[in-house]
């Protein structure tokens, strides 16, 4: 296989480059810690939420089955690259079967109404994106759950914060598309049609590519949660 989890690893950062070149996020910001972060997306009941998944009791009665870790890795990187190959064929005519294809661009459109086409575009990628994570994301925590007691919990916790933090994610990625109307109208007026539409679609390319690495950071996490089980259990 090409890839491997090392290169997978990637930082949301990147998201936050990818809008700062249109203008939606600041590219440099002082460092806010992740607890300060969460302190002000969740409240006092997602916080007793939170906690009662952290102490509950792993369970014990359990009874580990053997994981197949080359196929929980195989599994990551397949849908990842599939995800990214689909994104990149999609700006591309004539690279293969794609679900979704970029628009050709109305240069005599207004932004407002020019734009209309993209901001679907992306939505409807995001909804692949949505439909191939999600069924990732059940696989690995179905395999992580298998493993141990310690991952178990881990994947009840996943589980809790993923209900706690769906509101805020949902209305963070919505966002995405309704920005690039503005960021169009931008374009054009420091420039022309036919100059601010492939800036734009630079534009919009990274940002999908970004999404796809920064929706995939949990599921990595409990990809590699599962690799250091499978470690410790080697080394005793």
């Amino acid at each position: 296989m090409a890839q491997t989890l090392s290169s997978a690893r990637f930082s949301s950062s990147r998201l936050v480059r990818a809008l700062a070149a249109t203008g939606l996020a600041e590219a440099q910001q002082a460092p806010i810690a992740a607890e300060q972060r969460l302190a002000g997306m969740i409240d006092l009941s997602d916080s007793i939420r939170v906690s009662a998944a952290q102490l509950a009791d792993p369970g014990l009665d359990f009874e580990a089955i053997p994981v197949d870790l080359s196929a929980v890795r195989a599994d990551f990187l397949d849908v990842r690259a599939a995800l990214l190959r689909s994104v990149q064929q999609s700006f591309h005519p004539g690279s293969g079967y794609v679900r979704t294809r970029l628009p050709q661009p109305d240069y005599s459109a207004e932004p407002a109404k020019g734009v209309e086409p993209y901001q679907r575009f992306y939505r409807a990628q995001q909804r692949e994106m949505d439909f191939r994570i999600s069924g990732l994301l059940e696989r690995v925590r179905a395999a992580a759950s298998d493993c141990s007691p310690e991952l178990r919990q881990l994947v009840r916790l996943d589980k809790t914060l993923q209900k706690v933090m769906t509101g805020h994610a949902r209305l963070a990625y919505n966002s995405l598309a309704e920005h690039l109307g503005r960021h169009l109208q931008e374009l054009i007026a420091d420039s022309s049609p036919e100059q601010a539409y492939p800036r734009l679609f630079r534009n919009m390319k990274a940002m999908l590519l970004a999404e796809i690495e920064t929706r995939l950071l949990p599921i990595l996490g409990l990809v590699e949660a599962i690799e250091q089980h499978h470690q410790t259990e080697h080394n005793d």
